[in-house]
Parts: structure tokens; sequence; C-alpha cells
């Protein structure tokens, strides 16, 4: 399926964000990382995707080890059912 990320560092600094993605992203072996700004004016550093759990946990657990880095392994969004969102716009009628 694919599409488990991690969440590896937030910040205020856009710079510094886009700084530790390029750190990650020099990694050996490399993690594909990029920057994503949030709604509070924050930015969060996501590495991934990763192919399954099993791929992102491993490459969380190289985080800690090389760059003190605590992440967090998201599972894909597709995980999610309907039931799971709860109800949207799309299915409140008055």
């Amino acid at each position: 399926a694919g599409g488990w990320t991690i969440r590896a560092v937030e910040t205020e600094n856009e710079l510094t964000a886009r700084r530790a993605a390029a750190v990650l992203h020099h990694m050996g072996p490399q993690l594909p990382a990029r920057t994503e700004p949030l709604p509070d004016g924050r930015y969060r550093v996501v590495a991934g995707p990763f192919a399954d759990a099993k791929t992102a946990k491993a490459a969380a657990r190289r985080l800690l080890a090389d760059l003190e880095i605590k992440g967090t392994v998201v599972p894909p969004a597709e995980k999610l059912t309907l039931k799971d969102a709860g109800p949207g716009p799309a299915t409140r009628r008055q």
C-alpha cells in the first residue's frame, strides 16, 4: 500500500525545518523528507513515504539512534474509514 510516514521535527523556523529535512534526505541510506507548513505558522518535517509499517519503524529507530530525533510513525490516510472520520459536510442533511 505505502504511504507510511514519520513526523520527525516541528519548529517555528522554516529554515530550521528545511535544514532538518536536508539532513534526513542525505543520511545514508537516504530517507525521503520534506517540510510541511502547519496552520499555526510552525513547520513540520516529515520523512517518507515508506512501503509499510516495518520499514517506517526501522527508519524511526535510525532517526533516534543517529540524530536523537524521536519521530512518530503515522499510518497512511487510506487506512482510515468513513466511520473513523465521522460525519462530514456531505453526509449532514437538515
